[in-house]
């Protein structure tokens, strides 16, 4: 019988939560709006910016193509901003709602992207010659940077979702601005809609 129930009411249940869920991440400014869009932004910048330089180190090894992969890989470091306001605004709410583990894990892999990150490029300005030991450790911390992508919007955010309340939202869009962004940057803050369109005219 749970079975049959599940069928039965699996499309209204899953077009309910889906409904709440895109309209969060449609609603421009909202902070999960805006880490989505970072996410969207980071994935083409790693498809169509990061790998393709560390394919033109590899083919080539001269100071052009090892200075294009640095600059890429300083570019990506700034994914600090986005884990540092994650850990900061998302997190603490969560834990305040007694949910602990998630942000604990998480956190801890944002520590080893960081860390994996400086070791590749501390490899590529001291030892260039090693290409075959960047190239493995380069993709291994795009691939963990995938990965955790994949975490944040498919686990992270539906979690925040069904259980932040408005206010706290109000209060994670106030302190957004001073963090940063990653990337990209929200044409309005969804919360302060009137102030940022008197600051976009002057």
């Amino acid at each position: 019988l749970c079975d049959v129930h599940a069928a039965v009411f699996k499309g209204s249940i899953a077009d309910i939560h889906g409904m709440q869920k895109q309209e969060l991440r449609d609603i421009p400014g909202h902070p999960i709006n805006v880490f989505v869009e970072e996410n969207h932004a980071l994935e083409e910048f790693l498809s169509d910016e990061v790998v393709p330089s560390l394919e033109d180190f590899v083919t080539n090894q001269n100071d052009e193509s090892k200075n294009l992969l640095l600059e890429k890989l300083h570019k990506l470091s700034e994914i600090d901003i986005h884990y540092a306001r994650k850990e900061n605004l998302f997190f603490p709410y969560l834990e305040k709602h007694g949910i602990t583990a998630p942000p604990k894990v998480m956190w801890g892999v944002d520590d080893e992207i960081r860390a994996e990150l400086k070791e590749v490029i501390s490899l590529i300005k001291d030892t260039p010659n090693l290409v075959e030991e960047i190239v493995t450790k380069a993709n291994a911390v795009i691939e963990k940077i995938r990965e955790m992508i994949y975490k944040e919007n498919d686990i992270l955010l539906p979690l925040l979702e069904e259980t932040l309340t408005f206010y706290e939202w109000i209060k994670i869009d106030k302190s957004t601005p001073e963090m940063g962004y990653f990337l990209v940057k929200p044409k309005q803050l969804w919360g302060q809609k009137e102030e940022s369109k008197e600051v976009k005219e002057v």
